[in-house]
């Protein structure tokens, strides 16, 4: 058995995709409905079920497999214009602003967002989007959300963005000085993260 997930895997780096699609039926996820044309410079994933091509992403980029994968994966979707349709642009460059990252963060922790009922702490939340993304945030404990003191709006800092993704996927850390890197000290907020 194992032997086989090793040839599997071996077959899967000698080929020209990280993360080639799938055809429905064969063990995957059911996101993936049948083989998708690639579009040949620009990345192609499925959102909602349907193929759409990122014209602001090519291919030779290092980070454009891991992002297809997510796209993929319904964590993320690119933008969308204003009847929810996909517009094909992921913004590579763009910042992410805290109630994105609440919803990538529930996203990849796989919370029911159905299951997140109670009273939203968070004023800057109310009536928004990403209402019950925060809410999720807030009744998991995560450090940014907690409070209800975040303004949803603004951008994410990237100790904001390290410190909820290590919380959605359960990764305990240990107290640190924030000697690791330069540009943070002991005072940086989530610093230890």
């Amino acid at each position: 058995l194992e032997e086989n997930a090793e040839s599997a895997d071996a077959a899967r780096e000698a080929g020209e995709e990280m993360f080639p699609a799938v055809v429905a039926g064969s063990g995957s996820s059911s996101s993936r409905r049948g083989v998708i044309e690639e579009d040949p410079k620009f990345v192609t994933a499925r959102v909602d079920g349907y193929p759409v091509v990122f014209t602001d992403l090519p291919k030779t980029e290092w980070f454009a497999p891991y992002v297809r994968e997510v796209i993929n994966q319904s964590i993320v979707s690119g933008y969308r214009d204003a009847n929810g349709l996909p517009k094909g642009l992921f913004g590579p460059a763009d910042g992410v602003t805290l109630e994105q990252l609440a919803k990538i963060a529930v996203q990849v922790a796989r919370v029911d967002t159905a299951t997140c009922g109670g009273e939203l702490k968070n004023a800057s939340a109310e009536g928004r989007w990403s209402e019950v993304y925060i809410l999720c945030a807030e009744q998991r404990g995560w450090a940014v959300f907690a409070d209800g003191s975040a303004v949803v709006d603004k951008p994410a800092t990237r100790a904001q963005v390290v410190a909820t993704l290590l919380q959605s996927f359960a990764v305990k850390y240990d107290q640190r000085t924030g000697k690791v890197f330069s540009d943070v000290d002991g005072s940086v907020e989530f610093a230890n993260a």
